[in-house]
């Protein structure tokens, strides 16, 4: 039975962050880190300002564990080239997660330093 067009695109799309995260964990210092990744088949629920969100990460840095939650759909509308940064951007919630709050100005402002943080990482990485 032939896979169909999604199926073989979200396949792939898992390989290629696959090989993302076992690239960047233990550059960021996550590889004592016990990080799971999730695969979601549906599209996350929209957030308020209608900002597309292909990912999510859930650390628990006292105890160096935590989740990332990919939403395969979501992860389809962005260019090829951005999933790296998706990944790296996610790992950096691990590496910042103990200097964070759950307020939402907090969380507004760990948004753009992670994302920062993830560009200018790949930025020296991409430089070599």
């Amino acid at each position: 039975m032939a896979k169909d067009g999604p199926s073989v695109l979200y396949e792939g799309m898992k390989k290629t962050m696959r090989g993302y995260l076992k690239k960047w964990t233990p550059r960021l210092g996550l590889d004592r880190w016990n990080l799971l990744a999730n695969w979601h088949w549906a599209n996350r629920k929209a957030i308020a300002s209608h900002q597309l969100i292909g990912a999510e990460a859930s650390p628990s840095w006292p105890y160096m564990t935590g989740v990332i939650d990919f939403y395969l759909p979501d992860l389809a509308q962005y260019d090829p080239d951005d999933l790296e940064e998706v990944v790296v951007h996610e790992l950096v919630h691990f590496v910042t997660a103990e200097g964070w709050t759950n307020d939402d100005a907090c969380n507004q402002n760990q948004e753009r330093v992670v994302t920062e943080l993830a560009r200018a990482f790949i930025r020296v990485d991409r430089s070599k």
